[in-house]
Protein backbone atom coordinates (compact mmCIF):
# COMPACT_ATOMS: atom_id res chain seq x y z
CA UNK A 1 0.00 0.00 0.00
CA UNK A 2 2.95 2.65 0.55
CA UNK A 3 3.83 2.03 -2.84
CA UNK A 4 0.82 2.54 -4.32
CA UNK A 5 0.35 5.22 -2.67
CA UNK A 6 3.58 6.75 -3.34
CA UNK A 7 2.61 6.11 -7.31
CA UNK A 8 -0.71 8.25 -6.63
CA UNK A 9 -2.96 5.63 -5.88
CA UNK A 10 -6.13 6.84 -3.75
CA UNK A 11 -5.02 5.42 -0.63
CA UNK A 12 -6.74 6.82 2.28
CA UNK A 13 -4.35 5.29 5.22
CA UNK A 14 -1.52 8.80 5.34
CA UNK A 15 2.08 6.79 5.07
CA UNK A 16 3.07 7.09 8.93
CA UNK A 17 0.77 4.84 9.85
CA UNK A 18 1.23 2.37 6.92
CA UNK A 19 4.95 2.67 8.23
CA UNK A 20 3.81 2.39 11.61
CA UNK A 21 1.18 -1.18 10.81
CA UNK A 22 4.59 -2.35 9.34
CA UNK A 23 6.97 -1.72 11.92
CA UNK A 24 4.49 -3.55 13.90
CA UNK A 25 4.42 -6.26 11.45
CA UNK A 26 8.13 -6.97 11.61
CA UNK A 27 8.15 -6.26 15.30
CA UNK A 28 10.77 -3.29 15.15
CA UNK A 29 9.75 -0.66 18.12
CA UNK A 30 8.10 2.33 17.19
CA UNK A 31 9.10 5.71 19.04
CA UNK A 32 6.17 8.29 19.77
CA UNK A 33 4.39 9.53 22.55
CA UNK A 34 0.38 8.99 22.69
CA UNK A 35 -1.71 12.44 22.13
CA UNK A 36 -4.59 10.51 23.88
CA UNK A 37 -5.99 13.01 26.32
CA UNK A 38 -4.09 15.85 25.55
CA UNK A 39 -4.45 16.58 21.90
CA UNK A 40 -7.14 14.47 21.06
CA UNK A 41 -9.83 13.00 22.96
CA UNK A 42 -13.50 12.07 23.16
CA UNK A 43 -16.27 12.87 25.04
CA UNK A 44 -18.92 10.44 25.79
CA UNK A 45 -23.18 10.91 25.25
CA UNK A 46 -23.13 11.45 28.90
CA UNK A 47 -20.52 14.43 28.57
CA UNK A 48 -17.27 12.54 30.52
CA UNK A 49 -13.88 12.95 29.62
CA UNK A 50 -11.92 10.18 27.42
CA UNK A 51 -8.31 10.78 27.25
CA UNK A 52 -9.21 8.17 24.04
CA UNK A 53 -11.67 5.41 23.07
CA UNK A 54 -10.48 2.69 24.90
CA UNK A 55 -9.28 4.65 28.44
CA UNK A 56 -12.34 6.29 29.96
CA UNK A 57 -12.17 8.61 32.91
CA UNK A 58 -15.53 9.47 35.49
CA UNK A 59 -14.57 13.27 34.86
CA UNK A 60 -17.01 15.27 32.95
CA UNK A 61 -15.84 17.41 30.22
CA UNK A 62 -16.86 20.60 31.66
CA UNK A 63 -14.54 20.30 34.84
CA UNK A 64 -11.54 19.11 32.10
CA UNK A 65 -8.69 21.46 33.34
CA UNK A 66 -5.74 23.04 30.92
CA UNK A 67 -3.42 20.94 33.49
CA UNK A 68 -5.45 17.57 32.87
CA UNK A 69 -4.56 18.20 29.26
CA UNK A 70 -1.23 18.78 29.83
CA UNK A 71 -0.99 15.92 32.27
CA UNK A 72 -2.05 13.61 29.51
CA UNK A 73 1.05 14.81 27.31
CA UNK A 74 3.33 11.72 28.37
CA UNK A 75 4.07 7.91 27.28
CA UNK A 76 1.26 5.84 28.39
CA UNK A 77 1.65 2.00 29.46
CA UNK A 78 -1.15 1.47 27.29
CA UNK A 79 0.53 2.31 23.92
CA UNK A 80 3.27 -0.31 23.04
CA UNK A 81 1.69 -1.91 20.12
CA UNK A 82 -1.35 0.11 20.14
CA UNK A 83 -3.26 -0.30 17.69
CA UNK A 84 -6.33 2.68 17.77
CA UNK A 85 -5.00 4.55 14.62
CA UNK A 86 -6.88 7.77 15.40
CA UNK A 87 -4.01 8.21 18.41
CA UNK A 88 -1.25 7.08 16.54
CA UNK A 89 -2.32 9.10 13.71
CA UNK A 90 -2.99 12.45 15.75
CA UNK A 91 0.26 11.52 17.86
CA UNK A 92 2.48 11.08 14.98
CA UNK A 93 0.82 13.97 13.12
CA UNK A 94 1.90 16.72 16.39
CA UNK A 95 5.30 14.82 16.92
CA UNK A 96 6.24 15.14 13.06
CA UNK A 97 4.26 17.34 11.17
CA UNK A 98 6.69 18.28 8.20
CA UNK A 99 7.18 14.51 7.54
CA UNK A 100 3.70 13.50 7.91
CA UNK A 101 1.93 16.02 5.55
CA UNK A 102 5.04 16.31 3.35
CA UNK A 103 5.00 12.85 2.29
CA UNK A 104 0.92 13.22 2.55
CA UNK A 105 1.05 16.24 -0.23
CA UNK A 106 3.74 14.34 -2.09
CA UNK A 107 1.27 11.75 -2.72
CA UNK A 108 -1.85 13.90 -2.76
CA UNK A 109 -0.16 15.99 -5.67
CA UNK A 110 0.65 12.79 -7.72
CA UNK A 111 -3.33 11.81 -7.94
CA UNK A 112 -3.58 15.40 -9.47
CA UNK A 113 -3.05 14.72 -13.24
CA UNK A 114 -5.38 11.68 -13.26
CA UNK A 115 -7.99 13.92 -11.49
CA UNK A 116 -7.54 16.23 -14.49
CA UNK A 117 -7.72 13.38 -16.72
CA UNK A 118 -10.86 12.20 -15.85
CA UNK A 119 -12.63 15.72 -16.44
CA UNK A 120 -11.30 16.39 -19.75
CA UNK A 121 -12.54 13.27 -21.18
CA UNK A 122 -15.49 13.77 -23.62
CA UNK A 123 -18.61 13.25 -22.66
CA UNK A 124 -21.40 11.81 -24.98
CA UNK A 125 -23.35 10.05 -22.94
CA UNK A 126 -25.82 11.44 -21.97
CA UNK A 127 -26.52 8.60 -18.83
CA UNK A 128 -22.39 9.03 -18.00
CA UNK A 129 -22.75 12.98 -18.04
CA UNK A 130 -25.71 12.59 -15.98
CA UNK A 131 -24.13 10.18 -13.27
CA UNK A 132 -20.89 12.49 -13.46
CA UNK A 133 -23.04 15.18 -12.60
CA UNK A 134 -24.96 13.68 -9.69
CA UNK A 135 -22.06 12.03 -8.04
CA UNK A 136 -19.12 14.02 -9.09
CA UNK A 137 -17.06 13.11 -6.36
CA UNK A 138 -18.08 9.47 -5.31
CA UNK A 139 -20.09 10.42 -2.41
CA UNK A 140 -22.48 7.19 -2.89
CA UNK A 141 -19.52 4.64 -3.47
CA UNK A 142 -18.28 2.20 -0.81
CA UNK A 143 -14.16 1.34 -0.95
CA UNK A 144 -14.73 2.92 -4.90
CA UNK A 145 -17.48 0.55 -5.72
CA UNK A 146 -20.96 2.30 -6.42
CA UNK A 147 -22.84 -1.46 -5.36
CA UNK A 148 -23.47 -2.24 -1.76
CA UNK A 149 -23.98 0.82 0.32
CA UNK A 150 -26.60 2.58 1.30
CA UNK A 151 -27.47 6.24 -0.57
CA UNK A 152 -27.78 9.34 1.64
CA UNK A 153 -31.07 9.20 0.02
CA UNK A 154 -32.17 5.92 1.01
CA UNK A 155 -35.21 5.71 3.82
CA UNK A 156 -34.94 4.55 7.34
CA UNK A 157 -37.98 2.96 8.77
CA UNK A 158 -37.21 2.63 12.74
CA UNK A 159 -39.38 -0.51 14.05
CA UNK A 160 -40.80 0.51 17.61
CA UNK A 161 -39.92 -1.27 20.58
CA UNK A 162 -41.25 -4.35 21.86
Amino acid sequence: MIERKRRGEKIHTREAILNYERSLLRGKHVEWTCMAGYKLFFVSAQGKFLICSMVHTDKHIMDVTLDDLYANYRKKSCQKGWGVYCAVSASLLVEKPAQVLGREIVARAKRIPSMFRGSLATVTDNTAHSAAIANPDGTHEVNGSAKGGPSADDGVTLRKGV
